[in-house]
């Protein structure tokens, strides 16, 4: 029952109910200890964004594991595979080698594939398990292998590559946006922690000061500015997905070539087997030209599709090789290398632009927040002791 319900809250729906149990209960606490309901749902709110980025930051070092540890299973098939080992006793025997968070899904697999001998079965619950874009990969690729057949360990070897080059880009985003988030992250929980402070240690002229009209107004003046200010500066420190799918999608039908199928059977084979956001796209080039509008419009109508700069490049070099006849699985290759170097690049380039950018929140609401929230109450408390 206790799995059942921990599996729940790793859903959006259960994430979601989270959210909202854990913004109720502040709210219960907090107006019981300050006895003013706005005051209350306005530290509420922040404090619960700040403790929903604290789970959302747990759930990327999970699987940034995961990729890391996903690199050495890769690996570790490479060898059982060359040592004569099938891919079914892997996943059997394999689970005891790595940690957790990797090592606990190939347990359940392992026990999965001990009571159901379907291998396909054991894959499925490991993409539901991992919730990982890179399991996904490797499933796809074992998926696609085992329909086609080729060499298997080629294409391990390749999704090693891409998975080291990905790992390597995003480690390096998080290294460079490391002072910018930790610094956002300090200044923009100021004024909240201010606010708490002055109620616990001026009495009740805090209290006092937003039971009035003018400090009502200020009060959700101010909470409004510190939400908004928090909610943009998380927006923008949370990293961008594009791009980082294409690499693996481009691998998948390098090897599905290489096998000597076409392009339509390479992108239906990569939509039946890989339920990646890009399938959706192909699912429409193959809808197109299965109702025969031809392959050229498919094309056109495929890169209108997407909105990556990226995608659309691939698909028109895609649509010129197909057309004419020219193999694709050498365009495959390079433009996954590309991609993923303009990958790396794009990481340095939103680093340097993310400490800029969390300088307007910070400046333009968080900023006027703190005047608000914490100037007004000290002026009061000031002027009372003054006059009374």
């Amino acid at each position: 029952m206790q799995k059942k319900m921990i599996d729940f809250f790793t859903t959006k729906p259960g994430k979601r109910i989270r959210d909202l149990l854990m913004f109720l209960a502040l709210s219960g606490i907090s107006y019981t200890w300050i006895k003013d309901m706005v005051l209350a749902v306005i530290i509420s709110s922040c404090i619960s964004i700040y403790a929903a980025d604290f789970f959302y930051g747990r759930e990327q070092s999970r699987r940034k594991d995961l990729h890391r540890q996903l690199i050495g299973f890769l690996e570790h098939m490479v060898i059982m595979l060359r040592a004569g080992k099938t891919i079914r006793h892997i996943f059997l025997h394999s689970w005891s080698r790595f940690p957790a968070p990797l090592g606990a899904y190939l347990k359940e697999v392992n026990q999965l594939l001990e009571i159901d001998p379907d291998l396909d079965n054991a894959l499925t619950l490991f993409e539901e398990k991992s919730k990982s874009r890179e399991v996904l990969l490797l499933t796809a690729g074992i998926r696609i292998n085992s329909r086609i057949g080729g060499d298997i360990i080629i294409l391990l070897e390749s999704m090693t590559a891409s998975l080291r080059k990905s790992l390597r880009a995003a480690s390096r985003m998080e290294n460079l946006t490391l002072q910018s988030r930790m610094s956002a992250n300090i200044i923009s929980f100021f004024p909240v922690a201010s606010l708490l402070f002055l109620s616990m240690f001026c009495g009740t002229s805090v209290i006092d000061f937003f039971s009035t009209k003018a400090g009502t107004i200020l009060l959700v003046t101010g909470g409004i500015l510190e939400i908004a200010g928090i909610l943009i500066m998380k927006k923008i420190l949370i990293p961008g997905d594009e791009g980082k799918e294409l690499p693996y999608v481009l691998d998948l039908l390098r090897i599905s070539t290489l096998s000597g199928q076409n392009i339509y059977n390479s992108f239906k084979m990569l939509t039946e087997k890989y339920k990646g956001g890009i399938c959706r796209c192909l699912e429409g080039f193959i809808r197109d030209v299965d109702l025969g509008a031809g392959k050229e419009y498919a094309y056109k109508n495929l890169c209108s599709s997407s909105r990556s700069k990226q995608f659309r490049e691939f698909i028109d070099i895609l649509m010129l090789a197909d057309i004419y006849g020219s193999p694709v699985s050498g365009i495959l290759s390079s433009r996954s290398f590309q991609i993923s170097n303009e990958n790396w690049d794009d990481a340095e380039r939103r680093s340097k632009k993310t400490g800029l950018l969390t300088l307007v929140p910070l400046v333009f609401l968080i900023l006027p927040a703190f005047i608000i929230l914490v100037g007004g109450p000290l002026i009061f408390s000031l002027v009372s002791g003054i006059l009374f």
